[in-house]
């Protein structure tokens, strides 16, 4: 082959297979066309839009010392190319393109595809969600030859990308799933024509690679899934509710959302609700928010809907199901009965100076003033409570107990809202195993002794209002169950601690 065929070449094919009612229109308002025409069958469409040039970010560290006319500047162009056939329709993007098209993709064609086309044998990425949000999911880069069939995690998780090699070796080199399709092989335009119609065909044929995770629900339940979750919202109910982004770097760094004129802890589900269900009572789900960061930084321009963040947990006709990233999926009674087993090997620790959390004329007193009345009580104790370090940017704990080496976490709250007790006691167990300078910090800031982590105890203690009813929904269990696996395989020993209300007029 010339080297001039090979210059007609792009190594990296991004593509998306559109929703049936997309609209090209919505494209033309943004981009201009460039040139069309029809290429074995397909007709297609170029579009691009250029921004002005920019000049780097790193800039201003050196602006008073060099010419900045001797400084390259960066322009930035997106790419859109659209094809059709019949009742089919692609979008091959570059650039910052994707941005423009994904909300108007297939979900999770690129999975689908990647399903039937991958090597089984020569996968190298893997990222699967259990259904507590994003902040937990496993991404392991697989090495050696390795089948997933009767990996125990596919059962109760939901497939959000994979990568590896293609079996089929007309598609690429390497292909990587997610909502978009990423084929590594080097094609100049006539053969990703020719692609389009290779992965129309793909799309009947039978996985290669068979991962059974959660069974995605029947599209004809949906609705009425997304009422009874929606009807949850209305009366109060929000024990197996919380917000997940479906970005997962957007996730990680939301502090607080900004809902109507209020600015409210991102993990605070149950108030953030209770403001949607003031600002529209009939329709809380649509009511929008703003992420914003510990440093009051939007994370995002255009603000979402609650309904596209919620995920949660609805019992419909004798089975359960997870809603997660907008999609709705049915625990299996397998993994029901394999995680309530699981959860009554946990051990539920009696720790003498967590009870009595005090409830006045039927309202709990403040997390903080609980654990003030805890540290007066009980000078022994470190106080670890919002005191971040800054190497994990997470507190270490809220209380640390050099006696009994007790590490634990406190949180008001049931069912889904539990996840962020289960966060902080996951990242920060595993920071405080394996990253020196998290262990520093802990040693220097709150006089703890690092020299072995796992000697410690993680107790995780939850305010139980109700003792006739657990906080642990099946939700909840799911999550636990796999915080402290993984938790287990650093050596600590991992438990839970009910703490009883004590009642007063």
């Amino acid at each position: 082959m010339s080297r001039r065929s090979e210059e007609n070449k792009l190594s990296k094919i991004a593509l998306y297979k559109m929703l049936g009612d997309f609209d090209a229109s919505l494209i033309k308002q943004q981009y201009q066309l460039i040139n069309h025409g029809m290429e074995n069958g397909w007709s297609y469409f170029i579009y691009t839009k250029t921004s002005l040039p920019q000049l780097p970010t790193w800039l201003p560290l050196i602006k008073n010392l060099v010419d900045v006319n001797k400084i390259g500047k960066n322009i930035y162009s997106s790419l859109i190319i659209l094809f059709k056939k019949d009742d089919s329709q692609f979008a091959l993007t570059a650039g910052y393109g994707y941005a423009d098209i994904h909300d108007h993709a297939i979900q999770d064609y690129g999975i689908d595809i990647s399903l039937r086309a991958a090597d089984p044998h020569g996968l190298k990425t893997l990222i699967q969600k259990i259904p507590i949000g994003n902040i937990f999911s496993f991404n392991r880069v697989l090495r050696g030859k390795y089948i997933p069939e009767s990996d125990k995690i596919n059962k109760k998780s939901v497939l959000r990308q994979i990568a590896g090699e293609c079996h089929d070796i007309r598609i690429g080199r390497s292909i990587c799933g997610t909502t978009s399709l990423v084929i590594s092989g080097k094609k100049n335009f006539v053969e990703v024509v020719s692609l389009l119609d290779l992965l129309l065909e793909t799309e009947t044929k039978e996985p290669s690679v068979k991962i059974s995770g959660l069974k995605q629900a029947p599209k004809d339940i949906h609705q009425d899934l997304d009422a009874k979750l929606i009807d949850k919202i209305k009366n109060s109910i929000f024990d197996d509710i919380f917000l997940c982004y479906g970005d997962e770097r957007i996730q990680l760094a939301c502090d607080r959302v900004k809902i109507g004129k209020q600015l409210i802890a991102f993990d605070d589900a149950d108030s953030i609700l209770k403001e949607a269900l003031k600002l529209n009572s009939d329709n809380p789900q649509n009511i929008s928010l703003l992420g914003m960061d510990e440093n009051g930084q939007k994370l995002h321009t255009q603000k979402k809907k609650i309904m596209d963040l919620l995920e949660g947990e609805i019992n419909y006709n004798n089975s359960v199901y997870f809603r997660v990233n907008k999609k709705w999926y049915q625990a299996n009674q397998e993994v029901i009965e394999e995680t309530e087993k699981e959860f009554l090997q946990i051990n539920h620790i009696e720790v003498p100076y967590l009870k009595d959390w005090l409830v006045k004329n039927g309202k709990p007193e403040e997390e903080d003033e609980f654990l003030e009345r805890i540290f007066n009580d009980n000078k022994d104790l470190v106080q670890a409570h919002r005191k971040k370090l800054l190497s994990g940017n997470i507190e270490f704990s809220d209380i640390y107990d050099p006696g009994r080496k007790d590490i634990i976490h406190v949180k008001k709250g049931r069912g889904a809202f539990l996840r962020c007790l289960f966060s902080q006691s996951y990242v920060s167990g595993k920071l405080f195993a394996g990253d020196e300078g998290f262990r520093k910090e802990a040693e220097t800031k709150l006089g703890i002794n690092v020299s072995n982590p796992s000697e410690n105890k993680i107790i995780l203690a939850i305010f139980n209002p109700n003792q006739k009813k657990s906080p642990f929904t099946l939700f909840a269990k799911v999550d636990l169950v796999e915080r402290i696996s993984a938790l287990k395989e650093n050596g600590y020993t991992v438990g839970y601690c009910l703490i009883t209300p004590k009642y007063e007029n």
